[in-house]
């Protein structure tokens, strides 16, 4: 979240993926990594990130608005 709030998106997406490599259903870790890849335009696999946060949690409305956004913008293709 740090990383995030200083703008740091590539630091905040690597200690995201590390997280991740330690607890797979992390959904925090999902919803910050989706974030930080989306500010680097790395747009189709923030996608991903998001939709895996709903598999673990189906009714998360961050990651629902997330998904929404980026398909509306036209950005996640």
């Amino acid at each position: 979240m740090a990383y995030l709030k200083l703008v740091d998106f590539k630091s905040a997406e690597t200690d995201c993926t590390q997280a991740l490599a330690l607890d797979k259903k992390n959904v925090k870790a999902l919803l910050r990594r989706g974030t930080a890849r989306a500010f680097m335009s790395m747009y189709k696999d923030a996608i991903a990130d998001f939709e895996s946060a709903l598999v673990l949690e189906p009714a998360n409305k961050q990651a629902k608005a997330e998904i929404k956004k980026l398909k509306q913008s036209g950005m996640a293709f």
